[in-house]
């Protein structure tokens, strides 16, 4: 429903407006549909968060005690990987330019 709102609703049609516009002024339209997509956003991100929490619940009922402990030490090994990977893709960003 999102990215219909943004390739078929108003947003599209502010956008194309906006780009006719002269430098400072703003559009109401742009405003209002920029509005109505964030707020979408943000629905669509707590539903995300609830589904994803709902199923670890229902995966940790599954799992054995010494499974549920490996799946942590799992997750948070990944976690910090991503993180450790992540800043020294920064780094290399940083120093190339």
């Amino acid at each position: 429903m999102i990215q219909e709102n943004i390739a078929a609703g108003p947003l599209l049609i502010s956008a194309r407006r906006a780009q006719n516009m002269v430098d400072g002024e703003a559009s109401s339209e742009l405003e209002a549909a920029m509005r109505t997509l964030r707020n979408g956003m943000l629905v669509a991100l707590d539903t995300a968060d609830g589904l994803r929490a709902t199923t670890v619940r229902k995966v940790l009922q599954i799992l054995s005690p010494i499974q549920t402990v490996q799946l942590s030490a799992g997750a948070a090994e990944f976690q910090l990987r991503v993180r450790r990977s992540g800043l020294e893709w920064d780094r290399q960003r940083v120093n190339s330019e």
